[in-house]
C-alpha cells in the first residue's frame, strides 16, 4: 500500500509541465513539498542509488548525538523534527560546496581505480584521464583505428558526428528529495541503508564501488529522442537521464560489475584468452573464503586488477566507438549491401539461462544503412543492430557491458526524467 506522501507525489508528477521532448529536467522535476525532509529522505532512500531498491516506507530515523539513526518504528514521540532536519541539511550541504565535494570525489575515484590495478603518482581525475588515454591509444593501435580528422568523406563525418553516448537509470521514487542524488556510501554516513547490491562486502571492500551514482551507458544518435530509450525495469518504473556535458566532466566508465557473477563473466567480454576461466559459483566461494583480502592471490583478484585496462573517460570511449564506426563505413565504400547481425543475448529456458549466439538477420542496402544512422527512418531495433554490426562486433566490446558513474553525488539540476515509464 502506498503512503499518503507517495500518493501525493504521484499526483504532483502528473501535474508537472512536460517539454515537447517528453522530458522534465532540473528545476521542473517533481519535488517533495515537506518540512520534514529528513524523514522523507529516510522513506525514499531507494531513489538515491541505482544499484537497487529497498522499501523502507514504514521506517523512520531518529537523531542521537548529532547523528541520524535508522530505526524500524512508527513512534516519533521522542524525536525532535527540527533537529533532524537541521542535521539532514548539514549532511546535504556538503554536496553543494565545491571545496568539500572535490576532495571526496578525488579520494573516491582514486580508491576505485586502485582496485582496478590503476596506481601512480597522479590522483583522482588526473589518474583516470592518464589511464584512459593510454587505454585508448592501445586499442587504437590493436584495432587499426584512425583519428576522425583523417576521413575526407563528408557523409562519414556527418554520420559519425551524430553518434554519442547517453546515460540512463531507473528508480522507484516518484519525486525528488533534496538537491542531490547521492551514493550508497554517502547514504551510510547518515546511518541509513543503501542499495541492495552496493552495501555488500564485495562492492564496498573488494571493488570499492559503493561510492558512485550509477547509470547504464548506451550508444545513441544526437537527434534521437531520449524518452524512447528502454532499459531493464527491475530497478524501478521511472527513467532518469544525466545531462551530457556534466557527465563528460564528472563521470567515468568501467566494466559493469555488480556481483561476483559479473566479475566472472567479464573475462569473456574484456579479457579473452588471457586469464583462466572461472565458474561464477566457484569464484564466489573463493572470494568469500578469502574475505575479500586484496593481497590474496585469487582468480577474482586477477580479474579485478585487469579491469583498469577498460577504465575510460566518456570522451575517450565515445571517440573509440566513433573511430570504429568511421572505419567500418569506409570499408563499405564500394559495397551495395551490408550483412546485419543481431547481438548475442541470454535467454531463460526452464530453470536455465542459455547464452544465444549472434546471428545474421538480413542484408541491408548500404544507402539505407547510412540513412538510418543519420536518424532518417528505421526502428530502434534497426539502429541497435547496426551499432552492433558496425561498431561493437568489430571493436570487440559492447557498450552494454559498461557502467557509468559519478563519484559521490549528482546535483538534481543535471538530471532529467522521462514521463513514459
Amino acid at each position: 500500500m502506498k503512503t499518503k506522501s507517495a500518493i501525493a507525489a504521484l499526483l504532483l508528477l502528473a501535474s508537472v509541465n512536460v517539454s515537447a521532448t517528453g522530458l522534465i529536467c532540473g528545476d521542473e522535476l517533481p519535488r517533495a513539498k515537506s518540512e520534514n525532509l529528513a524523514l522523507e529522505f529516510a522513506e525514499a532512500v531507494s531513489s538515491r542509488n541505482a544499484n537497487g531498491d529497498y522499501n523502507y516506507l514504514n521506517h523512520r530515523v531518529t537523531l542521537t548525538d548529532g547523528k541520524l539513526t535508522f530505526a524500524a518504528t512508527q513512534n516519533q514521540e521522542n524525536q525532535t523534527l527540527d533537529s533532524m532536519n537541521a542535521a539532514y541539511k548539514d549532511f546535504m550541504a556538503v554536496y553543494s560546496n565545491p571545496e568539500k565535494l572535490l576532495p571526496l570525489r578525488e579520494a573516491s575515484l582514486t580508491s576505485a581505480l586502485e582496485r582496478h590495478g590503476v596506481t601512480g603518482e597522479l590522483q583522482g581525475r588526473a589518474l583516470l584521464e592518464n589511464k584512459s588515454a593510454a587505454n585508448r591509444a592501445h586499442i587504437e593501435s590493436v584495432r587499426g583505428l584512425k583519428d576522425l580528422s583523417t576521413y575526407a568523406d563528408s557523409k562519414i563525418n556527418e554520420i559519425v558526428s551524430n553518434l554519442e553516448m547517453k546515460f540512463i537509470r531507473r528508480t522507484n521514487s516518484p519525486y525528488i528529495l533534496g538537491d542531490h542524488l547521492i551514493s550508497s556510501q554517502q547514504i551510510a554516513r547518515m546511518q541509513l541503508p543503501g542499495g541492495k547490491n552496493s552495501t555488500l562486502e564485495f562492492n564496498k571492500t573488494f571493488l570499492a564501488s559503493d561510492d558512485g551514482v550509477f547509470f547504464f551507458a548506451r550508444l545513441a544518435l544526437k537527434n534521437r529522442d531520449m524518452k524512447d530509450f528502454q532499459i531493464n525495469g527491475q530497478y524501478g518504473d521511472i527513467t532518469e537521464f544525466i545531462r551530457g556535458d556534466y557527465a563528460r566532466k564528472n563521470g567515468w566508465l568501467s566494466p559493469f560489475i555488480m556481483t561476483e557473477k559479473h566479475l566472472a563473466e567479464s573475462r569473456a567480454e574484456f579479457q579473452p584468452n588471457t586469464l583462466p576461466a572461472a565458474d561464477p559459483k566457484s569464484l564466489k566461494q573463493e572470494l568469500i573464503g578469502v574475505k575479500y583480502n586484496p593481497a590474496a592471490d585469487t582468480i577474482g583478484r586477477t580479474f579485478r586488477l585487469n579491469l583498469g585496462n577498460f577504465d575510460f573517460t566518456v570522451t575517450d570511449l565515445e571517440d573509440l566507438y566513433k573511430e570504429q564506426l568511421a572505419k567500418s563505413l569506409a570499408s563499405l565504400d564500394k559495397a551495395e549491401v551490408l550483412v546485419v547481425f543481431a547481438p548475442p543475448y541470454e535467454k531463460v529456458i526452464g530453470d536455465n539461462v542459455v547464452s544465444m549466439p549472434e546471428k545474421a538477420i538480413e542484408r541491408k542496402k548500404v544507402a539505407d544503412v547510412k540513412s538510418i544512422l543519420l536518424g532518417e527512418g528505421g526502428s530502434d531495433s534497426d539502429l541497435h543492430n547496426l551499432f552492433y554490426t558496425l561498431i561493437e562486433r568489430e571493436i570487440g566490446f559492447k557498450i552494454r557491458k559498461f557502467e557509468f558513474k559519478v563519484p559521490v553525488s549528482v546535483p538534481v539540476t543535471e538530471v532529467c526524467r522521462s514521463i513514459n515509464h
